[in-house]
């Protein structure tokens, strides 16, 4: 039997008590802790919802970023593009969720070959792995959206609100702008 682990840090920042940070480890076998969190973070959005993740199979996430889209919630999602546009059947049917909603996607292509589908282990990745919540709550860590990864990988999910979240939602931002990249 798996357990979840989950530690909270209160760490000031800066000297601001407003800056904290909450840690969730994997693997969490078929509680899936790390999916939850993520829907439920999501779940909670009042505003605005941006997500930039590498690989992206999990259903109940998709599920959260159409039901924020459906509360009027502005959601938008980076990908990697090879490796979104490499998804086949089951594996796909998250990120398809997301689109038919009309949720604005964009997958990117760091090495600016937009024609690129390979997925090779050379090429240069959009490996990022975060979604910032109303500019005040970033979740980020090692977490690709997928079941196997939350059940049973090794990997770990942070929270941080503060001042930290306005810079992950600039890169955000900086990278969905880059007409270079991304389509």
């Amino acid at each position: 039997m798996r357990t979840t682990l989950v530690l909270l840090l209160a760490i000031g920042v800066a000297g601001d008590p407003k800056e904290a940070a909450e840690v969730v480890f994997a693997p969490s076998g078929k509680d899936r802790a790390l999916q939850r969190r993520v829907a439920r973070e999501i779940g909670g959005a009042k505003r605005k919802v941006v997500a930039a993740v590498y690989q992206f199979t999990s259903k109940e996430i998709a599920q959260a970023l159409v039901a924020a889209r459906n509360r009027g919630v502005d959601v938008r999602v980076l990908v990697d593009g090879p490796q979104a546009s490499s998804l086949r059947g089951g594996w796909a049917e998250a990120l398809e969720t997301v689109e038919a909603a009309k949720v604005p996607v964009r997958r990117v292509y760091p090495d600016g070959d937009k024609k690129s589908r390979s997925t090779e282990a050379g090429r240069a990745k959009f490996h990022h792995k975060f979604v910032v919540i109303d500019g005040e709550r970033v979740l980020t860590g090692s977490f690709n959206w997928t079941v196997l990864a939350d059940e049973e990988n090794h990997e770990n999910l942070v929270t941080m609100t503060g001042k930290v979240a306005a810079k992950y939602g600039e890169e955000f931002d900086r990278v969905w702008k880059d007409d270079r990249i991304v389509e």
